[in-house]
């Protein structure tokens, strides 16, 4: 949530700021945007998997990945490491389910999603 709040307060200062936001996925529950893009940070590194990837149906999991991914109009992004999630996540996992049946796309396809993220980025980072 802390970084939402600090990214939220670097987009503010910026023209981003009218059409881009960041939160959580709790707080995106009850609304909708045109598009989310939804980062799992779970990759190399990390120690212990997070809840948003753990579990199957009728889990926190699955609850907290309908929230992302229903939320979007148009559009629903999901940013992650499809090797390293297939090897550390259970084939029961519902996150395991959609990355294999959610066709991969390619960086140019995401287009001016990936300006606004590096926009943010150079922000945050700069």
């Amino acid at each position: 949530m802390l970084e939402a709040r600090v990214i939220n307060r670097i987009l503010s200062s910026t023209d981003l700021g009218e059409r881009v936001g960041c939160s959580t996925i709790h707080r995106f529950q009850g609304s909708e945007r045109t598009a989310i893009i939804m980062d799992i940070a779970d990759s190399r590194g990390t120690r212990r998997l997070s809840q948003m990837v753990q579990g199957g149906h009728w889990s926190l999991a699955m609850r907290l990945l309908n929230v992302a991914i229903s939320r979007a109009r148009d559009k629903s992004v999901i940013i992650a490491i499809r090797r390293w999630l297939r090897d550390h996540l259970s084939h029961h996992s519902l996150l395991y389910q959609v990355i294999e049946t959610i066709p991969p796309i390619s960086v140019a396809e995401l287009g001016p999603y990936l300006s606004v993220a590096f926009a943010l980025w150079n922000l945050i980072s700069g």
